[in-house]
């Protein structure tokens, strides 16, 4: 570029820099602060709120910094929804507390009562394989009868084998069965007991006619023998001795 265009341009230049300072002379400047009192200004922000107003936006709070307006409809609003979700949380937080609480305590009674049946003495271990043992047998031995014998005779062949290798805790888990029996079913449990006794009385009674009828057979023996002792005169009570 030639040095006369380069003149040119600056010329352009500097001519309309002059014509915009002059328009800016000429123009009335625009005044931000002269009317400032003609201002319509809100209620509340820089005069203070006549008592209308004031009670229509309720009151005034500074929370960290901030005016906030509120009623009383809308505290009393927020307030019962508040309480309501602390209540619904503080409800659902005890039904887990009791419900862990119940689970807990269920856990260690059951833990508890299984401890307690178990004879420290017997040995689980083997006499429980044997145990599982005799109630397989008793299935195989049965595979080809009814569904009654299907049943009975592996519970039977179980049951004995329990009471047979582990005697002290087969006793304690009948005690407790015994035990969860009468508060649970304590019409059936009274009916039990009231047959144990009639069978027992009974039992008793054939024990002590057979006995009776022991002694008066064996005393019928002794007179029959006295009789021919007498009869004969022979000492039937002599031993006999070989010559």
């Amino acid at each position: 570029m030639s040095q006369r265009a380069i003149g040119v341009a600056v010329g352009l230049a500097a001519a309309c820099a002059t014509n915009v300072a002059v328009k800016n002379d000429t123009g009335k400047r625009r005044a931000f602060y002269e009317d400032e009192e003609a201002v319509n200004v809100f209620p509340g922000t820089t005069t203070p709120l006549d008592a209308a107003a004031s009670e229509k936006l309720g009151q005034q709070y500074v929370l960290e910094g901030v005016t906030v307006r509120t009623t009383n409809s809308v505290q009393n609003a927020i307030k019962s929804a508040r309480e309501s979700v602390v209540g619904a949380f503080r409800c659902a937080e005890n039904w887990l507390n009791n419900g862990k609480a119940k689970y807990i305590e269920s856990e260690r009674s059951v833990s508890d009562t299984l401890s307690s049946l178990h004879e420290k003495r017997e040995d689980l271990l083997p006499n429980s394989i044997y145990i599982a043992v005799a109630g397989l047998s008793g299935n195989i031995f049965a595979r080809n009868r009814g569904p009654i014998a299907r049943f009975f005779v592996p519970t039977i062949l179980g049951l004995g084998a329990f009471k047979y290798f582990l005697p002290h805790t087969f006793s304690n888990t009948v005690g407790l069965l015994w035990k969860v029996e009468q508060r649970t079913l304590p019409e059936v449990a009274q009916q039990q007991v009231s047959a144990y006794n009639t069978a027992h009385e009974w039992a008793k009674k054939v024990e002590s006619s057979a006995v009776e009828g022991q002694h008066r057979v064996s005393s019928g023996l002794e007179s029959a023998k006295r009789k021919l002792a007498s009869a004969s005169g022979l000492n039937l009570d002599e031993e006999v001795t070989k010559k």
